[in-house]
């Protein structure tokens, strides 16, 4: 009874921790919520998500839900039972927060930075970098002033805009912010004070305004309308000469400015002409007598290109870098960097695959363009290019083949086209849809913590084994006890001459072999064969019996062979 006492509680235990076991891999499940919230926002605003569960599960115990950014959580709330949405705040957002957005909720707690998943939907939230909250403001000022005076500049919004909340001015040079001031509801103007000015402010001045309130030297544009600002100092031997050029084009183009005194001066000796670049010298050409044009060549122009161009002439020849100035007119000139050159694809594809698989992406523009000229296809992973294909003309599709995926490749992928070929990395941008590519691992769902899990499991194992073990011990030690009490209850005649001892009493036994036969001639009967202890030895000595049956008829007539024959009967 004891020993049946003893499996059930082994088994209670195993089967507890088994529940318990499965009970941890149910609660480390995770599970997808719905998100709704705003997809464009601007930098600065307050912006809420709200994860909720509704239509999706039942009223359920306190669960933790998590807002994932790009698949990985970054947010985490308690919910009660009965509760359903859950709101996550975020304040003063900036272009650093734009990116895929999805709800998930568990019963577990991992660290939001340990969860990675996506929930029912995603929200595609774009923050605008405040580009867009940048206004062109009116200029008014100088032009030419020498070194140590004191200048005002007047930045003004009258007739551009109606009565509004405050606003931030901004007084730029050669496109970029350098002074601000804050103007309250119902005033129009800005004055910026600058006192000693050398050459070094000379340079092309214009106004902006916006909302926001980024940092002066952040704030890259240009006003309605430019002030070439010139500041004398004690050298008057630069004269502004016009240009002629392109003001927009793309980038890699090859560009003709031409710098011309026409119509300026009367024939005089060689000159040097510059080309200057946000009022500095940047390239140099002599001109003989006679000559008035000088054309500077600019091949594969970047971005960094884009700027404000002017011309002057001097007799002297200075180095370029050396010369600040502007000319008599200026060209703003841009150069598009392919950001415009990039269109949406469509993306097909598998949303869940396990490790190792090989994968295949298709980006199309079926129905999206006509026939043109060879494009280049990227494949976008979180709206970074990771991987180009070119193709020719006629060509709608391309095929990119991921070998042996891993979890690390899970990611929101899409598709875009461009003419221009920039680097992978450096085209940010998402194409006509997205597909949420999911790559499992070893793990699904519950699976993640398999070495807790396993460790718990192989513990109730080992704690089976051992109870089971024990008990087979017990089972044996009670059969020799039991053997042990018949032996003590069993007759025994123990004869002490010469120090011989026999256990079988019924059988005469002399020192050596006995061997009876039956008169009749036949075999023996039986065969008794003992070994005893003389008198010199000490301690005991085990007598050791051999029975050979021969004949069966006589096995139950036989005392010899019944008292041989008992299973309580031990040979020592």
């Amino acid at each position: 009874m004891a020993a049946l006492g003893l499996l059930w509680l082994v088994i209670a235990t195993a089967s507890i921790l088994v529940k318990c076991e499965g009970t941890e891999s149910e609660d480390k499940k995770i599970y997808p919520a719905k998100i709704f919230g705003p997809s464009n926002v601007t930098e600065g605003e307050k912006v809420n998500f709200k994860c909720s569960t509704t239509g999706i599960r039942g009223p359920e115990d306190k669960l933790h839900f998590y807002l994932c950014k790009n698949g990985v959580g970054m947010k985490m709330k308690v919910l009660e039972k009965g509760e359903n949405d859950a709101i996550f705040t975020m304040k003063n957002v900036t272009r650093e927060d734009s990116g895929n957005y999805s709800c998930v909720y568990t019963r577990d707690k991992p660290v939001p930075s340990h969860l990675k998943s996506t929930g029912e939907n995603l929200l595609v939230f774009h923050v605008d970098g405040g580009w867009k909250e940048i206004y062109p403001a009116k200029i008014f000022g100088p032009s030419n002033v020498t070194e140590g005076e004191k200048v005002n500049f007047k930045c003004s919004t009258t007739g551009i805009r109606g009565p509004e909340d405050k606003l931030h001015f901004y007084l730029c040079k050669n496109g970029v912010g350098m002074k601000m001031k804050v103007l309250e509801k119902g005033e129009n103007d800005a004055i910026f004070t600058m006192k000693n000015v050398t050459r070094e402010d000379s340079g092309n001045y214009s106004c902006v305004y916006t909302r926001d309130k980024p940092v002066p030297s952040h704030l890259k544009s240009t006003g309605e309308n430019l002030i070439v600002f010139h500041v004398d100092g004690g050298w008057k031997e630069i004269y502004p000469a016009k240009i002629f050029g392109p003001s927009n084009v793309t980038e890699g183009e090859k560009v003709y400015f031409k710098c011309s005194t026409t119509g300026i001066r009367g024939p005089e000796d060689k000159l040097h002409f510059y080309l200057c670049k946000n009022g500095v010298g940047i390239r140099f050409a002599e001109l003989e007598k006679g000559e008035n044009d000088a054309i500077f060549t600019m091949k594969n122009v970047t971005r960094e290109d884009s700027g404000n161009y002017s011309c002057v002439y001097t007799r002297d020849k200075p180095v370029p870098s050396h010369l600040k100035s502007t000319g008599e007119n200026l060209i703003v000139f841009h150069v598009d960097g392919g950001w415009k050159e990039i269109y949406p694809a469509k993306i097909f594809g598998p949303s869940n695959v396990t490790e190792g698989e090989k994968v295949y992406f298709k980006c199309s523009t079926t129905g999206i363009r006509g026939p043109e000229d060879k494009l280049h296809f990227y494949l976008c992973k979180n709206g970074v290019g990771i991987r180009i294909a070119e193709l020719e003309k006629g060509e709608n599709d391309a095929i990119f083949t991921m070998k042996d995926v891993t979890r690390e490749d899970s990611g929101n992928y899409s598709c875009v086209y461009t003419r221009d070929t920039p680097v992978h990395s450096h085209l940010k941008s998402t194409g006509e849809n997205l597909i949420v590519f999911h790559v499992d691992g070893e793990w699904k769902e519950g699976l993640k913590n398999v070495g807790g899990q396993g460790g718990a499991g192989l513990a109730a194992l080992v704690l089976l084994f051992l109870m089971l073990s024990l008990l087979l011990l017990l089972w044996r030690y009670w059969g020799i006890l039991k053997q042990m009490i018949s032996i003590d209850h069993q007759p025994r005649e123990n004869q002490d001459t010469d120090q011989t001892y026999s256990l079988i009493s019924a059988v005469p036994v002399a020192a050596g072999v006995i061997s009876p036969t039956d008169p009749t001639g036949d075999e023996a009967l039986y065969s008794v064969i003992t070994r005893v202890k003389r008198p010199e030895q000490q301690g005991e000595t085990a007598t050791y019996a051999k029975v050979t049956k021969t004949k069966k008829e006589k096995e139950k007539q036989d005392p010899v062979y019944s008292l041989l024959n008992r299973e309580d009967t031990v040979i020592l």
